[in-house]
């Protein structure tokens, strides 16, 4: 769920650190994911969702992705790190629901949270 952890970093965002979420096929935002946000007091209501090719892969520091690890990856610069996170995406589920999304939510807000601590600790 690029959409929904590219919004939560956008919140917690550290001075002059740039957040770019996409995805590998991306697709309309799902409602539920627009609904969770907004529980949070995030509105991604007209945002659209982006692809890889809207990000400048050259320049990135830091590539999270989400899911399982892909066979390959995006060509980035050689100097960016690249971590892989094990979130599941609640739309590939066909049991999911709201408290399905919920639970993504909190746990990339948990993540995203702990990647900013980090950042904070080693700059300090």
């Amino acid at each position: 769920m690029p959409v929904i952890a590219e919004a939560i970093a956008k919140e917690l965002l550290p001075p002059k650190t740039q957040v770019f979420g996409a995805g590998l096929k991306p697709g309309k935002i799902d409602p539920t994911a627009i609904q969770v946000l907004r529980e949070i007091g995030i509105d991604v209501s007209t945002q659209e969702p982006k692809g890889l090719d809207a990000v400048p892969l050259h320049d990135i520091d830091l590539v999270i992705m989400l899911g399982e690890p892909p066979d390959s990856h995006p060509l980035v610069s050689a100097h960016a790190k690249l971590r892989t996170w094990n979130v599941s995406d609640p739309r590939a589920d066909p049991g999911a629901n709201l408290q399905t999304f919920r639970h993504v939510r909190d746990e990339l807000d948990s993540r995203v949270a702990g990647l900013f601590l980090d950042y904070w600790r080693n700059v300090v």
